[in-house]
């Protein structure tokens, strides 16, 4: 990959392990959940879900592309780098906000002094790798998707460049001592020393000012549209939007918290709503669906994991004690009428899952235990690994060692909420666009 370059496939494997650790896609569930949450978000990820991170992304490009006129053979990335320890800095000396990617680096810095050195060099970033783990990495493309950056560039977007030019850029070029000019000093150098309370104090305050977590009043309808609608380049046909608005509801219960059931709440109240919504009545009821299944199927993974050397029929023996003739918490031929649009063409996938589904729900635990061996052995081949669990001599062998997970009840596995749809970013973000800082 080059320096500067980022792809689509590379933020999707980057989001499916911030979103999914340990154990919980040991079973390839990632192929699922994402085509299906796709449907109805079309922007954000399971790690893009900060509102004031986008500011902050195109901000950074901004000043990549500012620095790069005026010095051709700079990286952008390195600017972006700089811009976004700056950023960092800011966020904890000035406002004391500490609950960014990268607070701990800098909160370090800061225990010893208020000097800090600005370099893209690996011994300055403030994370192990900031092309990969931090905003350029994991939210260059949610803002193509948003409309917020020019599709397959770097480059703001009309609508963009005017908010920034809005809301941002007079707050840091109306800094006291040119702080506008300071940062673009420090951008176009290799390696800069700050000082927080002292040449650069003007400066720091400024950005403070603009990444405070708490939007203001006058960014909230431009974060709407973008993030919380999808912005222009909506890619769910209006779904978002639909599902935005029920969300937004939601954020007036006290004790929310997603599972199956919620979801099944909120597909009622778009059935509720009338024909136009029927659509998106029939992708939340297809995310409870699939949701069910792959909790049900990886709580009895995870469990496997703690049962080396166990006879694969005494496994199913305590599985049909503890949960009785079958896991009655989906229906599995709903599942089987969502997978296809879930797979490309006849990819096995399809077979291999639906047959977990209805062994789970008929109770036939050991074929289960079989098949969902046989597509931990797919999914990891898949990712040029070696399977987890094997069965030899009919006895599991645990390969990737772990202590294994408690079986849940059936009430517990309903409730469950194990993978996400990028539904929890929706709801953060709106909850993020709704709360307003009048300063």
């Amino acid at each position: 990959m080059a320096t500067d370059a980022l792809s689509i496939p590379f933020l999707t494997a980057l989001d499916s392990r911030a979103a999914l650790k340990g154990s919980r896609d040991a079973l390839g569930a990632q192929q699922l959940w994402t085509k299906l949450g796709r449907t109805v978000i079309g922007n954000l990820t399971t790690v893009s879900n900060s509102a004031r991170d986008f500011t902050i992304t195109l901000l950074g490009h901004h000043f990549a592309e500012v620095v790069a006129s005026d010095m051709p053979s700079s990286s952008r990335l390195e600017t972006f780098i700089k811009w976004e320890q700056l950023t960092g800095f800011a966020r904890a000396y000035v406002n004391g906000d500490t609950a960014f990617r990268g607070s701990e680096r800098v909160r370090k810095t800061l225990a010893v002094g208020t000097r800090a050195t600005i370099s893209a060099e690996r011994a300055h970033q403030i994370l192990s790798s900031q092309k990969m783990y931090g905003l350029w990495g994991l939210y260059t493309v949610p803002s193509r998707s948003s409309g917020l950056l020019e599709s397959g560039s770097a480059q703001l977007t009309d609508a963009a460049a005017k908010e920034l030019e809005r809301a941002a850029l007079p707050r840091l070029m109306n800094a006291s001592h040119s702080g506008y000019e300071k940062i673009l000093r420090v951008l176009k150098a290799p390696r800069s020393v700050i000082s927080l309370d002292g040449e650069h104090a003007a400066a720091i305050e400024a950005i403070a000012s603009i990444v405070k977590v708490t939007l203001r009043a006058g960014e909230r309808s431009f974060y709407r549209d973008h993030l919380v609608l999808g912005g222009p380049l909506d890619q769910t046909k209006g779904l978002q939007p639909q599902l935005a608005e029920l969300i937004e509801v939601s954020l007036n219960l006290p004790k929310f918290r997603w599972s199956g059931p919620m979801v099944g709440d909120l597909a009622q109240q778009a059935r509720k709503r009338g024909a136009a919504w029927s659509d998106l009545t029939r992708q939340l009821k297809q995310i409870q669906s699939c949701s069910a299944v792959l909790n049900a199927s990886a709580s009895l993974y995870n469990h496997m994991l703690g049962c080396d050397e166990t006879e694969v029929a005494t496994l199913a023996t305590r599985y049909q004690s503890h949960f009785g003739g079958g896991i009655r918490t989906f229906d599995p031929d709903e599942f089987a009428d969502i997978l296809p649009a879930l797979c490309s063409g006849d990819d096995p996938l399809v077979q291999r899952w639906s047959t977990i589904a209805r062994m789970l729900s008929e109770g036939k635990y050991l074929e289960a235990i079989q098949s969902m061996v046989l597509q931990n052995t797919a999914a990891m081949s898949g990712r040029g690994g070696q399977p987890w669990i094997t069965i030899e001599r009919k006895q599991l062998r645990v390969q990737m060692r772990d202590e294994g997970s408690e079986l849940p009840s059936e009430t517990a596995l309903r409730n469950a909420w194990n993978f996400p749809f990028f539904l929890d970013s929706l709801r953060t973000v709106t909850a993020a666009v709704s709360k307003v800082d009048r300063g």
